[in-house]
Formats: structure tokens, sequence, C-alpha cells
């Protein structure tokens, strides 16, 4: 077998040209929670992301734990205050774009206006075709 691998051993390049890129969309995929196909997206874009995120008390594990139906009180006990907020307090931001980056990771929490619940989670990877909301 390895007298094999030695004297074919440019039959593994191709193998690992696909395996490689793979293996860190797949990596990328489980860390941030986003399809295949958003994390194929910031595998071929990472050098142009640039991401502000809340540094006190934000990350990742922590931001997936909220849900819909959660008060705006255990969000701040979950991620601490938001970089800002928006729309009569209702659109936390926990992310933001750095110098006006096209690509970026967005972490916003929408509330019910008038009840402080969570009404929706936004976790996505922005780009500049990425349909504003």
């Amino acid at each position: 077998m390895l007298q094999t691998l030695k004297k074919n051993w440019y039959f593994l390049v191709p193998a690992v040209l696909v395996a490689v890129p793979l293996l860190i969309t797949v990596y990328i995929s489980t860390k941030y929670n986003y399809s295949m196909g958003d994390a194929w997206v910031v595998f071929q874009t990472s050098t142009k992301a640039k991401t502000k995120f809340q540094s006190q008390k934000y990350t990742e594990r922590g931001f997936a734990k909220v849900q819909p139906g959660m008060t705006g009180r255990d969000v701040f006990e979950i991620l601490g205050v938001p970089l800002e907020r928006h729309d009569d307090d209702t659109r936390w931001h926990y992310s933001l774009p750095v110098s006006g980056a096209g690509y970026y990771h967005e972490r916003t929490i929408i509330l019910q206006p008038g009840t402080g619940k969570v009404a929706s989670v936004i976790n996505r990877y922005r780009t500049p075709e990425s349909p504003k909301q």
C-alpha cells in the first residue's frame, strides 16, 4: 500500500484540493450554524469579511441559545448589551460591519414591540447581494 502511494502520489493531490475546502466549509457551517451554501460563501469571501462583535459578553454559543419568546432581560443575561439598538429598541445588533464592509456576520435580535420578547433571531452571513431587511 505504502509503495503504491509513493509511486502514485499525484493521485492524492486532487483529493486534498477537494477535501481541504470541504472540511473548512463543514467547520464554518458547524461553528456559525450556517447552511452549507452559506458556509461555502463564507469560505470563498473570508478575506473580505469584516465584522465587529459585541466584545464584553458575546459568544456564538450564547447567541445560539437565544430563542423566540425569551425576554429582553434573558438576552441581556446571555449576551450583554448590544452594540446598537434601533427601531424603538426592538432591533438589537450584536454585530456590525467594520467600516462599511459588504461582507460580515450579522447577529441581530428582533423584539416584539410592547412585550419586549424575542420575535426572531437573525444569524446570517451578509454579502452585498443580500436583501435588505
